[in-house]
């Protein structure tokens, strides 16, 4: 018998812990028991999901040398595909980052995954860029300065930014959707 703090008596059984091995029938259970079905086609994942926004698979329990998380969308391909190399990218048709849909998912590199971004316009550019030291108006600005003659290098001091950079934008090469070319 046990007592807890309010004065109340109760039993406790002590359980011997006992290790349930992780076999991939269960893990294909788990997988599908937290998919629904949604109008678009997409199979959102609906346990886990991290910060990026992609669905995790957990692996064992939450400690032990068997413990570990895989990303959903990847764990769904190799279950209806079978292996890929690690380096590959299981990327979405959908663009749905829940999405766990084998007809949705396709695999690719790195610079596939770039393009595929960029081609359906979810990669950021200007001002949405968290590093970015310009605006839409000053590069406005840039091309302005560049049209009245003044050099690459001293629009670059004006700007406190790189020669580099300052020839990139009035050539069109970066913030391309602001500025125009200039020669």
């Amino acid at each position: 018998m046990c007592h807890g703090g309010t004065g109340i008596r109760f039993r406790v059984k002590i359980m011997k812990s006992v290790r349930i091995p992780v076999t991939k029938e269960r893990l294909d259970k788990k997988f599908f028991d937290n998919i629904q079905v949604v109008e678009s086609g997409c199979w959102e994942w609906q346990s886990v999901i991290a910060n990026n926004g992609y669905g995790v698979l957990q692996v064992g329990k939450n400690t032990g040398p068997s413990h570990y998380h895989e990303s959903a969308h990847r764990y769904s391909y190799r279950l209806h595909f079978g292996e890929f190399p690690r380096e590959m990218h299981v990327l979405h048709k959908c663009d749905n980052k829940k999405c766990v849909n084998p007809d949705h998912l396709f695999l690719g590199t790195n610079l596939d995954n770039i393009k595929d971004k960029i081609a359906k316009k979810r990669h950021k550019v200007g001002e949405q860029v968290s590093n970015s030291k310009l605006t839409e108006d000053k590069v406005r600005e840039i091309c302005e300065l560049r049209t009245l003659g003044l050099s690459y290098r001293r629009i670059a001091e004006i700007f406190e930014s790189s020669e580099t950079n300052v020839i990139r934008i009035c050539k069109g090469k970066s913030w391309a959707h602001v500025s125009r070319k200039v020669q």
